[in-house]
């Protein structure tokens, strides 16, 4: 009995270990704040989500999963190239290779919200700083239509299983089943 114990104490540690891995894929949520130029009321502008997998040695991440800005999808450089190449500028997410669990050190983006293709959106913050700026422009006419504060907030990461984990716990639970 004291055996099986101690072989069962010993997977969930193996298992365990092979789960915290922060080596592992995740996905990163990173909340974009907004300060309207003039005010001091901060807004939730979106949000940017991006995966592990696509960080280069450097850190830079060059695309997202899901970006939204005021409520609407940004288009992606795909999109643009089919629909109109001026809609997409520029993205880049800088996070620390180290510890990409603690979100974005940089955001640097150029992008057209997808909904009406009416509002283009550029804006850099930094971490380090704490905030930068943003511009908004409405695309028909070039007018500036808003700036102020832009300011990364709060950070979600949400890890990936890692295959060799599943693969332990199904082969766990298969010997289990066959002992039986």
């Amino acid at each position: 009995m004291l055996n099986k114990i101690k072989k069962l104490i010993s997977l969930v540690i193996l298992a365990g270990t092979l789960t915290l891995n922060p080596s592992q894929a995740a996905t990163i949520t990173q909340e974009l704040l907004y300060i309207p130029d003039g005010s001091t009321i901060v807004e939730s502008l979106g949000s940017v989500t991006v995966s592990t997998l696509d960080v280069n040695e450097f850190g830079d991440i060059d695309k997202w999963l899901d970006f939204t800005l005021q409520g609407s999808d940004v288009i992606t450089e795909a999109q643009a190239d089919i629909i109109d190449p001026s809609l997409f500028g520029m993205f880049v997410a800088i996070v620390d290779i180290v510890d990409p669990w603690a979100g974005f050190d940089i955001l640097e983006f150029d992008v057209t919200e997808s909904t009406s293709e009416i509002f283009s959106y550029s804006g850099i913050s930094d971490a380090a700083i704490g905030s930068f700026l943003i511009d908004i422009f409405n695309i028909s006419t070039g007018d500036l239509v808003g700036f102020g504060t832009l300011s990364l907030g709060a950070v979600s990461v949400v890890p990936e299983p890692g295959v060799i984990t599943l693969f332990f716990i199904a082969l766990l639970l298969l010997s289990r089943r066959l002992s039986r």
